[in-house]
């Protein structure tokens, strides 16, 4: 029967060729702790020679180096550099000890030595954490690391390249017309292969701080004889086929709102309009 040592690696970690090339999710996967503890076993066992045990401790040390700064939990079960950072934790103590690695990491190409821009954005990242942190324990307890990276942002980019098909360098007319129909259609969802973790984010402009309740509405003016041909802009500088697309859009959204609100008052004024349907 055959025995894999590492499970999640496959030939993609490997082989690495198109967007794969940046996909972080990769790299993390390859400079693993378990990754490390595979090349510790192989060697063990004289499946691989000696020096392999310089790569596991590679491995381990960039394992410990990602887990210090993806904070997401207060307290984590199994790996306490997951954990938030606070006066007591290992992180600040980490980063030193990752900063002084990083600055021995050297690259050569046939035999002259280079500098990528990756160690210096590390050795940028870890100083600026050392500077930081500190300065944040002093008002308050501890600090979740995950929210200092841009998984957010990144996740936010896939989407709007995912919207458009094979059309994935949107110009930044397609890009503002993609982030509309994001919005319109709640598709903030991340797909199976994101080059980013979930961030637990959530939309600032959300249905759900639409009034839900009649005591709610209290305080709503509704004009009755308002609608989207009464607004002075579109009178003014829209054509037809943004009349209609705004139509569309608004009795979308209409919709989908009506499927969350149960106030009677707004559900009565929404529907009335045909200006909706």
């Amino acid at each position: 029967m055959a025995h894999r040592v590492v499970k999640k690696l496959t030939s993609k970690h490997v082989h690495v060729s198109g967007l794969n090339k940046m996909n972080v999710k990769l790299a993390v996967q390859v400079l693993s702790k378990s990754v490390g503890s595979a090349l510790c076993y192989l060697t063990a066992l004289k499946y691989l020679p000696s020096s392999a045990s310089d790569t596991a401790d590679f491995c381990t040390k960039i394992d410990h180096l990602f887990d210090s700064l993806n904070s997401r939990v207060l307290m984590h079960r199994t790996k306490a550099l997951l954990s938030a950072a606070s006066s007591s934790s290992k992180h600040l103590e980490e980063w030193r000890s990752s900063l002084e690695f990083i600055k021995t990491i050297q690259f050569q190409t046939n035999g002259n030595k280079i500098q990528f821009p990756s160690i210096t954005g590390w050795q940028v990242t870890l100083f600026a954490f050392l500077l930081l942190v500190p300065e944040l324990f002093e008002k308050v307890k501890f600090v979740l690391l995950s929210r200092f990276n841009q998984d957010a942002l990144e996740n936010y980019f896939s989407q709007v390249r995912r919207k458009g098909d094979s059309n994935d360098h949107p110009t930044p007319v397609d890009f503002l017309q993609r982030t509309r129909m994001l919005l319109a259609e709640r598709m903030f969802v991340m797909c199976g292969n994101a080059n980013c973790e979930p961030d637990d984010d959530i939309i600032l402009e959300s249905t759900q701080i639409i009034p839900l309740t009649d005591e709610d509405c209290l305080e709503l003016v509704i004009d009755e004889s308002t609608t989207i041909m009464d607004c002075p802009e579109a009178q003014e500088n829209w054509d037809d086929l943004e009349l209609n697309s705004a139509a569309y859009v608004a009795g979308n959204i209409s919709k989908k709102s009506l499927q969350k609100i149960n106030c009677e008052l707004c559900r009565a004024n929404t529907q009335q309009h045909s200006n909706f349907h």
